[in-house]
């Protein structure tokens, strides 16, 4: 009894694929002239899973047949990428032919299973539960978190809004880079981005998203090449602002008076116009003849 090993190397491992899968050929060879052997199998894989293999094949004389087994469902997202475990397989001999065994014989053949390096992130983005005035700024944070079973980083940030007036604040670079200084994420780690909102933005419910990419899938590891996120802003439009703003939002120019007291004045006459005109006209029905 033997595994046919990749290449013929017994010191080559089968990698396991990213749902914990991978499938071992072995063969079972009757090197008897007379009778059809009957073995028992049973396998142990010290990385746990399942195995769905044959528990007994019958081979006959001067016969050598090959069989399969499958190991499904290894926890390989929990266990560390490239990590090795041994996966057994045993063969005892049962009947020759129609006579049971009287003497054991047993044989154990062995092949080394591979975890894959896996990667996954997931970002988060910050949830501002309460309205926002136009002409402000908010600060949000971002949490990125390393799902997969080796180290990882970002490799790139798309960050989008469907709002005309509200753009991030990057001095300090882009998001990208900012991400790509923290190095390997090898656990939940943070960063913030200001967000200006125009002081002539109208009201309106926003939709920020938020795209990260693995630099590990981006390589052509196996896993989730990006992870997202959205938040929703609510911005209240605000009072006239600056200028340059109230022109970009059609707001004031020269339909109207801007001074409170010009409104007053043009809006109410004085009280000697009014009296004005009382007075000619009880004049004029004082000399009314009688």
């Amino acid at each position: 009894m033997g595994i046919s090993y990749i290449d013929d190397d017994e010191d080559k491992p089968f990698t396991l694929d990213e749902d914990g899968d991978v499938r071992v050929e072995f063969w079972v060879r009757n090197d008897n002239l007379v009778g059809e052997v009957t073995v028992s199998i049973s396998y142990d894989n010290g990385l746990g899973g399942s195995v769905n293999g044959p528990e007994e094949v019958s081979v006959s004389s001067g016969s050598n047949e090959t069989f399969d087994a499958d190991i499904e469902d290894v926890m390989v997202w929990q266990k560390s990428g490239d990590s090795v475990g041994v996966f057994e397989i045993r063969g005892e001999l049962v009947s020759w032919g129609s006579a049971p065994a009287i003497l054991p014989s047993i044989q154990n053949v062995e092949a080394n299973l591979k975890v894959p390096r896996l990667y996954r992130l997931s970002v988060e983005l910050e949830d501002i539960n309460h309205p926002v005035n136009a002409g402000t700024s908010i600060s949000y944070t971002m949490w990125v978190e390393n799902l997969g079973n080796s180290d990882d980083s970002v490799a790139d940030v798309t960050l989008t809004d469907n709002c005309p007036l509200l753009s991030y604040d990057d001095t300090y670079g882009t998001l990208a880079e900012r991400w790509q200084d923290v190095g390997a994420i090898t656990s939940r780690t943070s960063t913030n981005v200001d967000f200006d909102i125009s002081s002539s933005h109208p009201g309106r419910i926003c939709t920020i998203d938020i795209t990260v990419v693995s630099s590990g899938a981006d390589s052509g590891g196996l896993g989730d090449r990006t992870a997202s996120d959205e938040t929703e802003l609510d911005i209240e439009a605000g009072h006239i602002g600056s200028a340059q703003d109230n022109n970009d939002a059609g707001i004031g120019g020269d339909d109207g008076p801007n001074d409170p007291d010009e409104v007053v004045s043009s809006n109410f006459m004085p009280l000697t116009s009014l009296l004005a005109p009382a007075s000619i006209l009880g004049a004029a029905i004082a000399r009314r003849p009688e």
